[in-house]
């Protein structure tokens, strides 16, 4: 049986409101950490996955031409496009699953890999695809939260015996579990298709979580569970220098 194939999607339209002029300036995908830019790991792993069949990127008309740029100097060897949502102003923004239907509308249906912009990881992302393939539906990551701070800023989810979500709430007043999922989403067809669904029905379009949320309640959505996975936040001042100081040996 031939093996799961997906397209990767990378939403990259964030205007970094939360990082003052560095955001302004800069999209946070494209920061310096060490003497890398946040997303070469992201790139370099989607980029040497046989699975993934293209990469495309959403990003605003502010940073688009940065992210062309970065893209064109990198040159992977995966087929990619980049994709202008036509949004200049942080009040115009889509939101990250307004963006995610604007690509959707592009590339057809079909399963994907859905990932944020502002994150390190400690795993491969890429291997969400495999959970995909063994549970037959879809399938995101799942971490546990290690700080305070990481479980107030994150969502929070509850998982059944089996494995599958069965609740999830996009940051909650009081957390019920330490569990979280950060933007590292293997979406199936089905659920992938139900993005304009979500959205026709009033669903914020802002953080990628609150889609994840609504899906998990209607279709299968199963935790995938990285051996000691970890990430770290880039999208704040705090955790830009964390990362920074980190890479650093700090």
């Amino acid at each position: 049986m031939a093996r799961m194939t997906v397209k990767a999607i990378v939403l990259a339209a964030g205007f970094g409101t939360r990082m003052g002029e560095l955001g302004h300036a800069c999209p946070k995908g494209l920061f310096e950490i060490g003497d890398r830019k946040l997303m070469d790991p992201i790139l370099d792993d989607l980029d040497r996955c046989p699975r993934i069949e293209e990469i495309v990127w959403v990003t605003n008309s502010r940073f688009v031409d940065d992210y062309d740029d970065w893209l064109l100097a990198r040159d992977p060897d995966t087929e990619w496009r980049l994709i202008d949502d036509g949004v200049a102003e942080p009040e115009q923004r889509l939101g990250a699953t307004g963006d995610l239907k604007l690509a959707l509308d592009e590339i057809g249906p079909g399963p994907a890999l859905v990932l944020g912009s502002d994150n390190l990881y400690t795993f491969r992302v890429t291997d969400a695809i495999g959970a995909m393939e063994t549970s037959g539906a879809s399938a995101v990551a799942v971490l546990e939260a290690r700080t305070p701070e990481e479980m107030r800023a994150a969502n929070c989810v509850e998982l059944g015996a089996d494995g599958r979500i069965v609740r999830m709430v996009e940051k909650p007043a009081e957390p019920f579990s330490r569990l979280f999922v950060p933007p590292v989403y293997g979406y199936s067809a089905r659920a992938l298709s139900m993005v304009d669904e979500y959205l026709d029905s009033g669903g914020d379009p802002d953080a990628p979580g609150h889609f994840c949320a609504w899906l998990c309640d209607r279709v299968p959505v199963w935790a995938w569970l990285p051996p000691d996975g970890r990430r770290l936040d880039v999208g704040t001042p705090e955790g830009l220098e964390r990362a920074r100081s980190e890479a650093s040996g700090g």
